[in-house]
């Protein structure tokens, strides 16, 4: 049996009982599901952001602990001296603000070397985070 309009068309059919169709518990029960799977995928977004912020706070310090070695590498040996923790901004730049600490500490050996470590610390969240750079310079 159809149903036709009255110009012959199929028009819409009331369903009866046995009808396939979407309950309304279907519906919610779909809705969860998805909304657990969006969740999940803003959990990952958040970590991703997460490891993408350290992974560049990572390498700016690489850059400002190695900047800071090759400084000590290039001057004379007579001057090659400890510095004390100070506080520089991303680019290796003095700032009282700044987000990193870097320090070099110099070691006189007994063979007419020195021992030069560029530690450059930063807080990361609240984890405290430090590269150390070590290398010996002679005469």
């Amino acid at each position: 049996m159809t149903d036709l309009n009255q110009r012959g068309q199929r028009g819409p059919r009331q369903r009866g009982r046995g009808e396939s169709g979407f309950s309304l518990i279907e519906l919610l029960i779909a809705m969860t599901v998805l909304l657990i799977g969006l969740v999940s995928l803003l959990g990952l977004q958040q970590s991703s952001f997460r490891a993408a912020g350290f992974s560049r706070h990572a390498t700016e310090a690489a850059v400002i602990g190695e900047d800071a070695l090759e400084t000590q590498l290039a001057i004379a040996y007579d001057s090659v001296a400890s510095q004390a923790a100070v506080a520089v901004d991303g680019s290796g730049r003095l700032d009282a603000d700044g987000f990193f600490t870097r320090q070099v500490d110099v070691v006189d050996n007994v063979n007419n070397t020195k021992t030069v470590t560029v530690t450059v610390s930063w807080d990361e969240r609240g984890d405290p985070k430090a590269f150390v750079f070590t290398t010996l310079v002679s005469p």
